[in-house]
């Protein structure tokens, strides 16, 4: 069985809601297969704020099969899992909202 998780993407999703940044929340639920949370999916638990607590994972993209290395973090204040430094996945696949 393959493990996923997909979610609708947002402005801030993208980097364009007003953070400058390209950060994406991974969503509570909407996973599919054996996994049913980030921590699960990952095979490790999310990293935190601080270079010396970072925890990056690979992550597969779906569709084209390109592997990222991206940042998994924990996000206190908003009290969700988010993937940073996604950049090159989405300067190589141009996302838009609602993708």
């Amino acid at each position: 069985m393959v493990n996923y998780w997909s979610k609708k993407l947002s402005l801030t999703d993208i980097g364009k809601g007003g953070t400058h940044d390209k950060y994406l929340n991974i969503p509570k639920t909407g996973f599919f297969g054996t996994d049913e949370t980030a921590s699960e999916f990952y095979n490790t638990s999310p990293g935190r704020p601080g270079k010396e607590n970072w925890v990056f994972v690979d992550h597969i993209d779906k569709i084209t099969g390109a592997v990222y290395k991206v940042r998994f973090e924990y996000a206190k204040h908003s009290k969700q899992n988010r993937l940073y430094r996604l950049a090159e996945c989405y300067n190589a696949r141009k996302p838009q909202v609602g993708d």
